[in-house]
């Protein structure tokens, strides 16, 4: 008996996993394909974030010197790219992680913290009534 069961070991899932182990509850993640990460979290860019509404979002977290830079500013910054650029959000504070090795270690912290790991499992469909039983 747990007491969370997360589907899907992707960013979401080994994230909720581990948050969930480091608060003490028992947590399972279920995952469907052979492998933790075998869809669209184990193959992205590994960019923390990125694009214009995190603009905001980095002078809120103290980054001042995140900007817009016109086509002009990427150009001198940039001069192979495109002359079709218009322009760039540039956030000197951005990082870049490898995805695949972050999250790993984040299943890997979970079950060292008990969490138990299933893969190539499948969930069944459930119902739930309006008066909250299965």
């Amino acid at each position: 008996m747990y007491d969370l069961i997360v589907t899907g070991g992707g960013v979401v899932g080994c994230s909720i996993l581990r948050a969930a182990t480091l608060e003490g509850y028992s947590a399972c993640l279920v995952e469907s394909q052979n492998d933790l990460l075998a869809s669209a979290s184990g193959s992205n860019s590994g960019i923390v974030c990125t694009g214009g509404p995190v603009l905001k979002e980095s002078h809120d977290a103290g980054d001042t010197q995140a900007s817009i830079w016109s086509a002009d500013q990427v150009r001198q910054a940039e001069p192979y790219l495109a002359s079709s650029i218009k322009g760039a959000c540039h956030i000197p504070g951005e990082i870049v992680i490898d995805p695949w090795l972050y999250l790993i270690s984040l299943a890997v912290h979970a079950r060292e913290n008990g969490a138990v790991i299933h893969t190539n499992f499948t969930v069944d469909p459930v119902r739930i009534s309006l008066d909250a039983t299965i």
